[in-house]
C-alpha cells in the first residue's frame, strides 16, 4: 500500500537500452530510465530497447493495492439491545477473521474523529465506523466500515385514561386505565430512572391527585417510552358548623353561625332555621332569633351529601324597668312586633318595636 518502484535489470549492462512504459494499455511513458513509480493498482508493461542493435523484450505487471477492511459482525450476529445500554465497538469486530493488524473506531464517516473509549453508555442511536490499519505491517488502511447498533424494535407508547373516583377504603389496580393492547406493563412514580412500583394504588387517600407513569414491552422488543396519567381521588363533603352563643336573651347580642368547609369542593349549601329555607350567601349567618330555633346546613358534594346542625335557646325577659329611665331594660321586646294582653286576656298594647310599658298614654 505504500509508495512503490518498479526497477528492470537487464543482464547485458554495457549496452544503451530505451524504456517504454505503459499503463493499462492506455498511456505510454518515453523514459531513459528503468525505474517507475507506482502508487495505484493498475497493469504495467515495460518495452526494453537497446539501442545498439535495436533488439527488444518486454515485461507485464499486475499491482494490487491491498486495502483491508475489518469484518464487521452483522446485526443478525450481533446481540441486538434496548437503549441506552453499554455498548462496545470492539464486540462488533470478529478477530478470527479480520486481517487487520489493527482497529481503529471513529464516530464519523470521514474517520476525522476517533474514538478513544470503546466501551460506553449508548442513551441515542449513531453509526459509528471501523478501520482496519495494516496487513502484515504493509501501511494499509482500510476503508471506512460502519457499525451499526443492532437494536431491538420498539414498543409503542400504550394509551391510557386518567382515573377521577370518589375516594374507597380498599385499594385500585392502575391495568385497566391502559385501554390499548399491551403485553407487560410496568408502572412508575418518576417520569424518568427510578424503579417499578406495583400495579396498585391506595384509593382511601382522598382529596390526591397524583402523577403516575406507563411503559409497555412486546415480547423481543424494547420497553416503550413513559406516559403519564393521573390518579385523582375525590374526597366525601365535610365541614363543621359552629355558633356564637347556644343560648341568648331575646334581643340582646347577635347570633352568629359560622361554616367551616373542608378541602373537598361543595356543589352547594343550603341553610335553614325551624324548616325554613334562609337566603344566606357566603359561610355565615347572623341572626337575631326570638324564639328557640334549630339551624340545619345541608352540603352537597360530588360524592356525598352531609348536613350539620346547630341549636339556640333562646330567653325572655319576664320583667323590665321603664321606671327608673337608666337606659337599662327600658323597653320590652325591643325590635319586634308585639301585641300585649293582661292577665284577663284583653289586649292592652300593641306595636311593631316592643313595649315602653305605656298604655293609654299612662304607665302601665
Amino acid at each position: 500500500c505504500l509508495m512503490r518502484t518498479f526497477s528492470v535489470s537487464n543482464a547485458i549492462n554495457e549496452h544503451t537500452y530505451a524504456y517504454q512504459w505503459t499503463i493499462n494499455n492506455e498511456t505510454a511513458v518515453q523514459s531513459s530510465k528503468n525505474t517507475l513509480s507506482v502508487a495505484d493498482g493498475k497493469t504495467y508493461k515495460v518495452v526494453v530497447t537497446d539501442k545498439d542493435n535495436f533488439c527488444q523484450g518486454e515485461k507485464t505487471y499486475s499491482v494490487s493495492v491491498k486495502k483491508e477492511t475489518p469484518l464487521v459482525v452483522q446485526d443478525a450476529a450481533w446481540a441486538p439491545v434496548c437503549l441506552p445500554a453499554t455498548i462496545n465497538l470492539e464486540d462488533a469486530i470478529d478477530a478470527t477473521k479480520t486481517t487487520a493488524d489493527k482497529v481503529l473506531f471513529f464516530e464519523d464517516e470521514e474517520l476525522t474523529k476517533p474514538v478513544t473509549n470503546t466501551q460506553f453508555d449508548m442513551k441515542t442511536y449513531k453509526v459509528y465506523y471501523a478501520q482496519g490499519i495494516e496487513v502484515n505491517g504493509n501501511g494499509c488502511k482500510g476503508v471506512a466500515t460502519p457499525i451499526a447498533v443492532n437494536l431491538k424494535p420498539a414498543t409503542p407508547a400504550p394509551v391510557v385514561k386518567d382515573y377521577d373516583e370518589c375516594v374507597k377504603a380498599e385499594s385500585e389496580t392502575f391495568s385497566p386505565l391502559v385501554t390499548s393492547d399491551s403485553y407487560k406493563l410496568t408502572f412508575y412514580d418518576v417520569a424518568q430512572g427510578g424503579t417499578p412500583i406495583a400495579d396498585a394504588f391506595d384509593a382511601s387517600k382522598a382529596n390526591t391527585t397524583t402523577t403516575y407513569y406507563v411503559t409497555n414491552t412486546n415480547q423481543g422488543a424494547c420497553e416503550s417510552e413513559r406516559t403519564a396519567f393521573t390518579v385523582h381521588i375525590e374526597g366525601l363533603v365535610d365541614f363543621d358548623l359552629t355558633i356564637s352563643d347556644e343560648e341568648v336573651m331575646m334581643g340582646g347580642e347577635d347570633v352568629v353561625i359560622t361554616l367551616i368547609p373542608a378541602e373537598v369542593d361543595v356543589e352547594s349549601y343550603k341553610w335553614m332555621a325551624n324548616d325554613k329555607v334562609l337566603d344566606v350567601e357566603g359561610d355565615e349567618y347572623v341572626t337575631k332569633p326570638y324564639v328557640d330555633t334549630k339551624y340545619v346546613v345541608a352540603a352537597k358534594g360530588r360524592c356525598n351529601m352531609l348536613t350539620q346542625e346547630v341549636d339556640v335557646v333562646v330567653i325572655w325577659p319576664t320583667a323590665f324597668t321603664p321606671y327608673n329611665n337608666n337606659g337599662l331594660n327600658e323597653t320590652f321586646a325591643k325590635g319586634f312586633e308585639v301585641k300585649i294582653y293582661n292577665r284577663h286576656g284583653i289586649q292592652i298594647f300593641e306595636g311593631s318595636d316592643g313595649w315602653d310599658g305605656v298604655m293609654n298614654q299612662n304607665m302601665g
